[in-house]
């Protein structure tokens, strides 16, 4: 049996908003329509996808599972959008790019030499203070980094990934072998830390800060790179964002166990940020193409 993409996108629209009218208004058309072609959906594979209580809508475990993959299906429709988009206007130009770490921003840059080969690109990286800075000063046109402590009504924002904080050893450390490590157990440890002004940092301290514990001995290294080699050579042990991590062998990453702390206090989000009044620029915008169509793809 072929799938019905127009019956999956009324699906995920209602799914979405959870709500039969809001998922009408957000493809336009009717509340009797979207409703008849989710049906035909749920016949088709004698399935329910929500249960239905009076106005309000729940999924069921079978539409949990199925928003999971119409969400892949619709990211990478967008990201086939936009490619095309792209491919139709070619940029030259000039575009100076800061950046916190490599593994974010490395991906979005190939993206973007892929449909805009004629434009140049400079590129820096430093912690979040400083590289926010540079923008602020238009030193830099875009940014790819977390806020740092608050946000600066100058600037613009635009979600880029979620990553999440996680412990780093030594492969012959103690904790090695171990999937998790309590925070307690890793305060006891010499803790390598980033610089003031490092987002890393700040937020390990807002985590420490929500578990009621904090740093009483710490050794401060000016760069990842530097931290990882150092937690390799066995110097301490640190905590990072998980996708900085690497392939290292000689580095092992554990998720952090904190007790009753939310776990969003585990979470970093990093972001695409410019200048307000420069979002509209065509090198801006077409970062800002190349940067959804990567992390839609991963």
């Amino acid at each position: 049996m072929s799938m019905n993409v127009s019956q999956l996108r009324c699906f995920h629209a209602v799914a979405t908003e959870m709500s039969f009218t809001a998922g009408a208004a957000r493809l336009n058309i009717s509340q009797p329509s979207i409703s008849v072609q989710v049906k035909r959906l749920e016949q088709a594979y004698q399935v329910e996808l929500f249960h239905r209580q009076g106005r309000r809508v729940e999924l069921s475990e079978a539409g949990l599972g199925l928003l999971d993959i119409t969400r892949q299906l619709f990211q990478f429709e967008e990201a086939a959008q936009l490619y095309l988009e792209s491919a139709a206007r070619a940029i030259n130009g000039h575009i100076r790019i800061g950046g916190g770490s490599p593994p974010y921003v490395m991906p979005i840059i190939a993206e973007l030499q892929k449909f805009h080969s004629g434009l140049t690109f400079s590129l820096e990286f430093g912690n979040t203070h400083d590289i926010l800075g540079a923008l602020i000063d238009n030193e830099i046109d875009v940014a790819v980094t977390p806020v740092g402590d608050r946000f600066n009504e100058r600037l613009d924002y635009t979600v880029l990934v979620e990553d999440s904080l996680v412990a780093l050893t030594s492969a012959g450390h103690k904790f090695a072998h171990q999937e998790w490590v309590n925070l307690k157990d890793l305060l006891e440890e010499r803790m390598l830390v980033r610089e003031e002004g490092s987002a890393t940092r700040v937020a390990f301290e807002r985590l420490l800060a929500s578990a009621g514990l904090c740093l009483d001995e710490t050794q401060t290294i000016v760069s990842r790179e530097a931290i990882k080699e150092a937690v390799a050579c066995d110097l301490g042990v640190s905590v990072v964002r998980n996708l900085e991590t690497g392939k290292n062998p000689k580095l092992v990453r554990l998720k952090i166990e904190c007790g009753d702390v939310p776990d969003n206090m585990m979470m970093m989000t990093e972001y695409v940020i410019c200048l307000k009044k420069r979002k509209n620029s065509t090198v801006i915008q077409a970062f800002h193409q190349a940067a959804r169509a990567t992390w839609a793809s991963l």
